[in-house]
């Protein structure tokens, strides 16, 4: 089989005097151009030359399918390990995705419970206002029950006339 590596070939006799025929050889054959093959497989329709001609365009025929068929393999082999290549892009991303999806619900789960306790909280808070002014009106009842209790007597002492003090002996 030919690879793309191979020197191209010259097609460059394209001179359709073939005179005597003796320069109409397969080896010189070669560099004769596709027009120039047709000249002589039509002048020479059936006869050795005509053999020759059509074996050379067979031969290049051949070897341009082989060289396709060559660049074709690559490109498979290339192609086949882009794919494999990509498919483990692919794999690699879903797993991220999956671990992302994972957290996803964690941080949904955590929020939501940070929320309920927001809220517990908020409700404890009112509560706690609540007792801190049911507390507040209780100690100013019990200041006030103690005012009343203690300062008319404490007041009269205060106010009451005093004895003058004993003189000393």
């Amino acid at each position: 089989m030919h690879s793309m590596v191979d020197e191209p070939e010259v097609y460059d006799d394209d001179d359709l005097r073939l005179g005597d025929w003796s320069e109409a050889i397969p080896e010189k054959m070669k560099r004769w151009t596709v027009n120039k093959l047709h000249f002589a497989q039509v002048q020479n329709k059936g006869g050795s030359y005509d053999y020759w001609a059509t074996n050379e365009l067979n031969r290049r025929q051949a070897k341009e399918l082989a060289d396709l068929i060559t660049i074709l393999t690559r490109t498979s082999q290339l192609t086949t390990e882009a794919v494999i290549g990509l498919t483990g892009a692919v794999n690699t991303l879903t797993e991220f995705t999956d671990v992302h999806i994972k957290v996803s619900h964690e941080v949904l789960s955590g929020t939501t419970q940070i929320a309920k306790s927001s809220h517990k909280l908020e409700w404890l808070t009112g509560w706690l206002i609540g007792l801190t002014v049911v507390l507040g009106l209780l100690t100013v009842v019990l200041v006030g029950d103690v005012v009343l209790k203690y300062w008319p007597e404490r007041h009269l002492q205060l106010t009451a006339p005093q004895a003058p003090p004993l003189p000393a002996r």
